[in-house]
């Protein structure tokens, strides 16, 4: 069997420069799908299988990119050869030809319009919803589950973090008495900065020695207070995944970053006074008075800024101007 990799251009263009482009290995065709850097700098590409038995196929292939394009091989071509490698009762599965064009087509579409790679922090913006769910496979064999998977992110600027976990893997950390945590750096995207870090955090798995990585935080730096940060709205997650009302509430405290700064005394007291459940969210308010609301002072009744001055963190003037 050759084991030789073929790569050819169907015309399409992206970003990184390999949208559009097929390979040909061991009698299956592959879309290329994504690519990264190693921490030796060096590239690697992954390559989606378009068909297996006649049903779309998760198996992938990962190569670096030190190829050349086949610029005398046509789409056309390559599905011809994948389909003169099949034996008859797998090629009848098989969808018509122009079947599996239109699907090639589908697949590099998610590649070109894959989002511009930002160049500073402040360009990334809110996360698009299809990077912030996934699609979770029903064991049973029914329709898929879309499930949260950008957990919380803390808004814009130079202090921003990002947490990735599935909803099951975050019962488990709340289940967990032992956590265990390992920072890795060098590997992030240098738009988050020299100092970012990808933390992962484990929970003990059935009480053996053996973890599993519950929770990915993308993280800007590690100072204590971002640490703090991370830890309190994980704990939140727990609290407010899959419940509608304490969703709701959540929301409308990350929403006094809109709220103008004036008014925001008044907002905030309306929503610990009759719309929050502060039973369960009271920790959560003592850490967001200390740190960004400001501790009332008992004697004049006024609140001071709290760690981070509202001038950071309020984002009301900031957006009308960029409207």
């Amino acid at each position: 069997m050759d084991n030789k990799l073929e790569v050819y251009n169907t015309g399409g263009k992206s970003k990184s420069g390999h949208g559009g482009k097929m390979a040909y290995f061991r009698g299956f065709g592959y879309t290329f799908c994504n690519s990264w850097q190693t921490m030796n700098n060096e590239n690697r590409l992954r390559w989606r299988c378009n068909y297996l038995n006649g049903k779309s196929c998760n198996a992938a292939i990962v190569t670096n990119d030190q190829f050349e394009s086949n610029p005398e091989l046509t789409a056309s071509q390559v599905i011809d050869r994948v389909r003169n490698n099949v034996n008859a009762a797998v090629l009848d599965k098989f969808p018509s030809k122009n079947a599996q064009a239109i699907s090639i087509q589908r697949s590099r579409k998610k590649v070109i319009d894959a989002p511009v790679n930002p160049t500073e922090i402040n360009d990334l913006g809110e996360i698009p919803e299809e990077f912030s769910f996934r699609n979770k496979r029903d064991s049973f064999g029914g329709a898929n589950v879309r499930e949260k998977w950008l957990q919380s992110d803390n808004g814009f600027g130079n202090d921003r973090f990002l947490i990735f976990a599935r909803p099951k893997f975050l019962r488990k950390l709340s289940a967990s008495d032992q956590w265990f945590m390992d920072g890795t750096f060098g590997i992030l995207p240098e738009v988050f900065g020299d100092n970012a870090q990808l933390l992962t955090i484990h929970a003990r798995y059935q009480n053996s020695h053996h973890t599993i990585p519950c929770a990915y935080v993308v993280m800007q730096d590690k100072r204590q207070d971002t640490y703090e940060r991370v830890f309190a709205d994980l704990g939140l997650q727990g609290v407010i995944d899959g419940n509608v009302e304490m969703n709701l509430q959540y929301a409308m405290i990350k929403a006094l970053a809109f709220v103008p700064e004036n008014e925001l005394d008044a907002t905030y007291l309306d929503l610990v006074q009759n719309k929050l459940n502060r039973q369960v969210l009271d920790p959560f308010l003592d850490y967001l008075e200390e740190n960004y609301i400001g501790k009332l002072d008992q004697r004049t009744g006024i609140r001071g800024d709290g760690l981070y001055p509202r001038k950071i963190w309020n984002v009301y003037a900031r957006t009308l101007l960029s409207m």
